[in-house]
């Protein structure tokens, strides 16, 4: 009778055989962990996308009205401001609104005044440093040294504009008179108004708002 004898477990060869669970386990949760990464950098990356595209719209938004903030201005002349005249430098002036009338007595502007529109107050009748005309103005008590008439007379300073109740209109120089209008009559059919309308027109004009003499720039 043959003799069987018992293997002894412990000279058993383990290495053909894997010794845990662990061989397989291992490997997958490096695949998941590999897995999460990339999966909060797309993230990531798709967060970033989304601000840039935000700030670029804000970015839009806030030059557009900027833009045509600068259209309206070049279009509408009221809504210019003094820099907007080239050539022309402003003066902070004082002065009244259109019209201008002797009444009872003679009346009078002086240098660096001025008689403005009466709506827009865009344009403006005086004295700019000695010379008598029509300037545009940025409102009231603003005018440029843009003119759009000018009275053909010596540039003196210290000069008055006289609008007088015998129906003259006079700049005088001390006791001169450098310019006049060419309108006396004696003082018939007054009280007489100096008017400037809204559109730059400069009227002498009578009770019955006849015009005596006016001046025309534009």
């Amino acid at each position: 009778m043959t003799k069987i004898t018992p293997t002894n477990a412990e000279n058993t060869d383990t290495n053909n055989f894997p010794s845990s669970d662990n061989d397989t386990i291992e490997p997958s949760i490096d695949r998941i962990a590999r897995f999460r990464i990339i999966r909060k950098r797309a993230l990531l990356v798709s967060c970033l996308i989304v601000v840039i595209g935000l700030t670029a719209v804000t970015i839009a938004l806030r030059i557009k009205p900027l833009t045509t903030k600068n259209s309206d201005a070049v279009d509408d002349p009221s809504k210019q401001t003094p820099n907007t005249f080239s050539t022309a430098s402003t003066t902070s002036t004082p002065g009244v609104l259109s019209p201008l009338c002797t009444d009872n007595k003679d009346k009078s502007l002086f240098d660096n005044e001025f008689l403005y529109s009466p709506t827009s107050q865009t344009y403006a009748a005086g004295l700019l440093n000695g010379q008598f005309g029509i300037y545009r103005a940025y409102k009231y008590g603003n005018v440029t040294s843009s003119s759009i008439w000018l009275a053909n007379q010596k540039l003196i300073l210290g000069i008055e504009l006289k609008l007088q109740r015998d129906r003259s209109l006079h700049v005088y120089s001390s006791n001169e008179a450098i310019w006049g209008s060419g309108t006396h009559n004696g003082g018939k059919g007054g009280p007489f108004c100096l008017v400037i309308s809204d559109m730059g027109h400069l009227r002498w004009i009578n009770a019955k708002k006849e015009i005596l003499w006016e001046a025309k720039g534009l």
